[in-house]
């Protein structure tokens, strides 16, 4: 019996789920009873929930509202012992009391069949068989009317009369009504009264007619059924007795197909797994998971969708077999069968001139519908627990279908390491990211390279830094994933022992983004920074570095008639990578701000976001100045505290434009080592380039000023800048002030013609090796 609890007795609480039961579309929950804030024994030593006293707790949950339930069917059982399981049951949800919200019932779906009212089941005399009359799904497949039927018994001395009528509602969600009264003939009975012969028995039925229900009833999105009716059968005593009432409901899907499928592994059996299906005439979709027995989807009667789902079994020797197996596109109809069979799968695997070693490999699909939604879903496997045991994986296509509404888009990729480093990935010097895109998993996904092959891939000469400190044994997260152009086609990495350089060869001609994960001491992430989507050509040298310092922020922004806007980027390495995001640092002390002033006037601060924007715009030459503030956590070791000032002067904009501000930005040229640190007792050379934001009109550079300090910022000291040209500048902080172990502080202080103006102060850029 499914019991929900009740907050004060009258209301189920916001925590309390809705149903039907899953998969069948049962009707549940049960019954009612209260479950808020129950006092109860406290056993001794324990603090569960909120302690009363040394002998009571006050704990709320479904486990509070069964034992209600338990003792009045225990009480009713010892009463009147003749009664089974089923009927003491039945009469405790038919001598329930409706729940209300307002003057509308809740829905059965919601409330069961109503608060436990253990008092009126013991003088009841007339008992159901049970008393609910549940109809499950109205599907696509029902066709006719349907009709449920509860047998009344008489246990009493004399004959019972009731009068019968029936009410109920059209709901949606978490009970909310949103199709009002029931449709006229949609649920009926079959009479209107009942009489039940002393010690006989007597039927009740109600029949449910899908012709009678809205149309749109069953349209549906995304699977679920479009309206949940509910109700109640009241059966009034014609000539005294205790009345009763008995409930019914059903999900209405008229228009909607249950669309069974299953799963068979590599040998033919019944399996498990999981899958995401994309319903192609909606932005509609989900994932899903299956048992052996497979399961069903619930889809738009004559919609398109498309399945892809995984087949999984473990193999003898502890590996997990996997098969990813895509149907591009299926109609959904009363007949229609889904089988994810693995038999029809091809093994994912590839083979480079090197010895090397397997450390991850993914297979993704990504659907797109016609309206531009996508839903994508990957198979991504990779080390377990430290050591190589891998998942053996296969793919391939469910059916021969092909996709012509939208695209189907498929991606085989594979990320190897020397072989050298194979029970070691994290500190390998040579990895390969290896990937192929196809509009269907072809038949042979075995793929060979030969010499001229590699030769043809990109070959990046990557310098991973590390931003932690000394005596950090955290691996960080790097990932070169796939992209569409905007972002990754799937999120898969592997793990990076910083600081090390390696050589990485990767598929030219596709769209790549990295991002590398920072983990902090705790080995919770810290931040990530990200590449912008771009394409390796064919053979070509690159030389690449990764959370490269110093850190710095960077701004970008825009103007229209109505509204201006900035955004800032932290921790910007010296390649131009970006912060995703640092959600750890947030939760330890972290500090960001943002403020803007209009004319000297300050218009607003935050202490929360990247930026802002702001909607009164003067119909007339403006001078704006943005202020950006960040101290992070001490998971890094340096670049984590910034004060950077901007100001840029506007004209209106016409209706219709947007401009880019004219926002100043510097990137540093700098040579530190593996763990960003300069050299001690060297001279250190300081390249400045200052540009305005990216699609900016570009304004010539006036002037450009750089600092130092040795004692956080307290104290700062000039520097020379040696212009070598309009935008860029050198300086050279000597020998004798990079002391071993010294912080070194930066400032810089910028101007161009068009009267943009850049002050960013760096507090401990970089360390000086000790």
């Amino acid at each position: 019996m499914l019991i929900p609890r009740l907050e004060h007795f009258t209301k189920s609480p916001s925590f309390t789920p809705g149903a039907p039961r899953a998969g069948d579309y049962a009707l549940k929950p049960d019954i009612s009873a209260p479950g808020v804030g129950i006092v109860q024994d406290r056993a001794a030593g324990t603090s569960l929930g909120q302690v009363v006293d040394d002998h009571y707790t006050r704990l709320s949950g479904t486990s509070m509202a069964t034992p209600h339930v338990a003792a009045a069917a225990a009480l009713l059982a010892a009463e009147r012992p003749e009664l089974t399981a089923a009927q003491i049951k039945a009469l405790l949800q038919e001598s329930s009391d409706v729940i209300t919200r307002g003057d509308q019932p809740q829905p059965v779906f919601r409330m069961g069949a109503g608060r436990l009212d253990a008092a009126g089941a013991f003088g009841q005399r007339v008992v159901p068989d049970r008393a609910t009359f549940d109809f499950g799904l109205i599907d696509c497949t029902t066709t006719a009317p349907l009709s449920r039927t509860v047998r009344l018994s008489n246990t009493g001395t004399d004959d019972a009369t009731f009068k019968l009528d029936l009410s109920g509602n059209v709901f949606r969600g978490e009970g909310v009504l949103t199709g009002g009264p029931l449709p006229e003939g949609s649920v009926r009975l079959d009479a209107s009264s009942v009489t039940i012969p002393a010690g006989g028995t007597a039927d009740v039925t109600v029949v449910v007619d899908p012709s009678a229900m809205p149309s749109g009833h069953g349209a549906g999105h995304g699977g679920d059924p479009a309206g949940s009716y509910s109700g109640q059968v009241n059966a009034t005593p014609v000539a005294g007795g205790e009345p009763l009432h008995l409930t019914f409901g059903f999900q209405a899907a008229p228009n909607q197909c249950r669309v069974p499928f299953k799963a068979l592994d590599r040998e033919g059996n019944p399996t498990g797994g999981a899958g995401a299906v994309t319903v192609l005439d909606d932005e509609a979709g989900g994932e899903f998971s299956f048992g052996p027995d497979g399961g069903t989807l619930l889809l738009p009667r004559g919609g398109h969708f498309s399945v892809t789902g995984i087949a999984e079994r473990m193999l003898p020797n502890g590996h997990l077999e996997t098969a990813t197996m895509v149907s591009a596109e299926q109609t959904a109809e009363p007949d229609t069968k889904i089988v994810i069979d693995a038999r029809r799968a091809h093994p994912a695997s590839v083979k480079v001139p090197e010895a090397t070693s397997p450390d991850l490999v993914a297979l993704n699909t990504v659907r797109t519908t016609p309206q531009g939604h996508w839903m994508q879903f990957a198979e991504v496997a990779g080390w377990v627990n430290g050591d190589a045991r891998f998942f053996d994986m296969y793919a391939g296509m469910v059916d021969d279908s092909v996709a012509t509404l939208g695209k189907l888009t498929t991606t085989q990729y594979h990320h190897l390491v020397d072989a050298g480093h194979a029970d070691d990935p994290a500190r390998a010097t040579t990895a390969y990211e290896l990937a192929w895109n196809s509009p269907a998993f072809p038949a042979t996904l075995t793929r060979v390279l030969s010499h001229d092959d590699v030769h043809r891939l990109a070959r990046v000469r990557a310098d991973y830094r590390q931003v932690g400190w000394a005596d950090d044994t955290n691996h960080d997260c790097v990932a070169r994933m796939p992209s569409d152009g905007t972002h990754p086609l799937f999120y898969a990495c592997d793990a990076v022992s910083m600081p090390v350089r390696r050589t990485e060869y990767v598929t030219a001609g596709l769209n790549w983004q990295r991002q590398t994960w920072h983990m902090g001491s705790n080995g919770y992430l810290v931040t990530a920074l990200a590449q912008a989507p771009h394409t390796y050509a064919q053979g070509r040298r690159v030389d690449e570095s990764v959370w490269g310092g110093p850190l710095r922020s960077t701004a970008s922004g825009a103007q229209t008639s109505e509204a201006i806007y900035m955004n800032a980027q932290d921790l910007v390495d010296t390649t131009g990578t970006t912060q995703l995001w640092w959600p750890a640092a947030y939760h330890r002390g972290a500090f960001v701000s943002v403020a803007m002033w209009r004319d000297g006037q300050l218009i607003n601060r935050f202490y929360s976001g990247q930026g802002m924007a702001y909607d009164r715009i003067p119909d007339k030459p403006t001078t704006w100045k943005f202020e950006r503030g960040v101290s992070l956590s001490g998971d890094m070791a340096q670049g984590i505290e910034s004060t950077t000032d901007w100001e840029v002067r506007t004209t209106p904009v016409g209706a219709g434009r947007t401009e880019v501000l004219p926002l100043l930005n510097v990137d540093y040229g700098i040579r530190l080592d593996g763990w960003n640190h300069a050299r001690a007792g060297v001279d250190l050379p300081l390249t400045l380039t200052v540009h305005r934001a990216k699609g900016a009109a570009p304004s010539p550079v006036t002037s450009t000023r750089a600092w130092y300090s040795l004692d956080g910022g307290a104290h700062w000291i000039k520097l020379d800048v040696h212009r070598r040209g309009g935008s860029t500048g050198t300086v050279v902080l000597k020998a004798r002030i990079l002391g071993p172990g010294q912080l070194v502080s930066l400032r810089v202080s910028a101007a161009d013609k068009g009267g943009s103006t850049i002050d960013q102060k760096l507090i401990d850029a970089f360390h000086v090796a000790g």
